[in-house]
């Protein structure tokens, strides 16, 4: 009789050791799937960052110097600045990948506010590197 108690008793153990190793594997397996995609979310911000980047040197050579050498003042017009905005939003989506878009749009990100954001910062560095 000791014997079959014992027997049941191991086996119940052995049946709660392996459902606390699956439910550690589980949580682990969440926890890791959750820092990967953390992980893509971040790439893709970057690539988007570096595309913005990238857009605005591109617009800054082909147009913003054209536009500023024709203007009177040198400055640009407050409806260069939204054509500017319209045209660094259009090219730097172009840059971006498909899959770092599907990302960042499952992320629930602002893909135009991560754009214009990046824009923005990188030329202020642009403005105070020519101090």
């Amino acid at each position: 009789m000791m014997t079959m108690i014992g027997e049941t008793a191991v086996k119940l153990l052995a049946e709660v050791v392996l459902s606390v190793l699956g439910i550690a594997a589980a949580w682990l397996l969440a926890k890791l799937a959750q820092n990967q995609r953390l992980s893509s979310i971040s790439r893709a911000v970057e690539e988007t960052a570096g595309a913005a980047r990238v857009t605005v040197l591109e617009l800054q050579q082909t147009v913003v110097e054209g536009w500023k050498a024709a203007s009177r003042d040198g400055k640009l017009s407050d409806e260069e600045v939204r054509q500017l905005g319209i045209m660094l939003l259009r090219k730097t989506m172009e840059k971006i990948s498909g899959p770092a878009k599907s990302i960042l749009a499952a992320a629930g990100t602002d893909l135009t506010a991560i754009i214009r954001g990046e824009a923005e910062a990188f030329i202020q560095r642009m403005k105070e590197q020519r101090g």
